[in-house]
């Protein structure tokens, strides 16, 4: 993509391709990007192609474009196929779970990360939690393949794969496997029946281990999804705030937050106006000291996506996607990447101002702050 915007800076006169099909397998690209070449007056120049002139080169471009969105088309049909022909067979058509490994082309268990998944399996039993058995497994000093410790929805992941009964699951229908099982069919049967109820709410924390006394109760104005706790780095403070949830996830167009402190006084002002009201019992409130340190913040976040867009473009130069996939990549990357700078420089004071809410809705009952607090950010 940098080289077809280069084109117009008049600093090549000619891009050289092995054939047509490595520039393009989409029809429809291919001629925008040629006629964008051509504007410019850069030659597009085929090593193992006829170059024609003109008049000849519309014809052959359509076909030669035709031919390899085609081709494409129908290597995606045969790779699919000869997957599902494999799964059928017992075979694990991707890389294996963890647990296990390929040895001589066969899927075997693998024994020093089958002890992890059986551990697993035993905590989750006795917790229905996946964030709980992360947390226990992390500190039993357990990481993934990648050094990295576990998370919620990675024990989910692992509780949630029917793989480790000695079945292959491969575009949602089961064959059976020719691995060996690691866990029984009538333990994961009922650790199903365990996480199901949970389904919908599968990621939220138990208020144990809330980062923040009021999480969950604060919700967005707009969408009334939660707002979650998360950590940055503004002029090299580490800051802490409340954003929606939804905004994050891309179903909500509201880029809300509100700071911890903020939030906190509010709270504490109108707790105290109603507990200083005529019959009002003589309680005291405290607002609590948010922790110090934090993990998560924007700026880790940002360098992840980064390092994604770069793999990508990696991927695309190695001729692994095709020109279409990567720039789907590419947008999706730039556009998670606008929305994170968006949200850091949008993170800048910690007053509750005119200008950065117009309201800040709370509603109490019983005295008691669960889930009751609405946020909305002006714009």
């Amino acid at each position: 993509m940098r080289m077809i915007d280069d084109s117009g800076l008049d600093i090549f006169d000619a891009i050289l391709i092995y054939d047509s099909s490595r520039f393009a397998r989409n029809l429809k690209e291919s001629l925008i990007y040629k006629a964008g070449l051509k504007k410019n007056g850069v030659s597009l120049i085929s090593i193992t192609e006829p170059n024609l002139d003109d008049d000849s080169a519309l014809l052959v471009d359509a076909l030669l474009g035709a031919s390899n969105e085609l081709y494409s088309r129908k290597l995606s049909k045969n790779v699919l196929r000869g997957m599902v022909y494999s799964a059928e067979r017992g075979n694990i058509p991707t890389s294996p779970p963890y647990g296990y490994r390929k040895a001589n082309g066969a899927v075997v268990i693998d024994e020093e990360e089958s002890v992890f998944i059986r551990k697993v399996f035993e905590l989750f039993m006795a917790k229905p939690s996946p964030f709980i058995t992360a947390h226990a497994v992390n500190e039993q000093g357990y990481r993934t393949r990648r050094g990295l410790p576990w998370t919620g929805s990675g024990i989910s992941r692992i509780i949630g794969n029917p793989t480790y009964t000695g079945v292959v699951r491969f575009h949602g229908e089961l064959y059976k496997g020719s691995h060996d099982p690691i866990i029984d069919s009538e333990t994961w049967q009922k650790a199903q029946a365990l996480i199901a109820p949970k389904a919908s709410r599968r990621r939220s924390r138990p208020e144990s281990y809330a980062k923040h006394w009021m999480s969950g109760a604060a919700r967005c104005y707009h969408c009334d999804r939660s707002m979650v706790s998360a950590s940055y780095i503004l002029r090299g403070k580490r800051r802490n705030s409340f954003r929606c949830c939804g905004y994050q996830a891309g179903v909500c167009k509201h880029i809300n937050y509100i700071t911890w402190k903020t939030l906190e006084d509010a709270v504490t002002n109108m707790l105290k106006a109603i507990l200083d009201a005529p019959g009002a019992d003589d309680v005291q409130i405290e607002t609590v000291k948010p922790a110090a340190d934090r993990s998560g913040d924007l700026a880790q976040k940002l360098k992840s996506v980064k390092a994604r867009l770069s793999r990508h473009k990696e991927a695309y130069a190695a001729g692994v996607d095709t020109l279409a996939e990567y720039k789907a990549n590419r947008e999706k990357c730039e556009s998670e990447i606008k929305a994170i700078e968006s949200q850091i420089m949008e993170m800048r004071d910690d007053e509750l101002t005119d200008e950065r809410f117009e309201r800040l809705q709370l509603r109490i009952s019983d005295m008691v702050p669960s889930r009751l607090f609405r946020c909305e950010r002006r714009g």
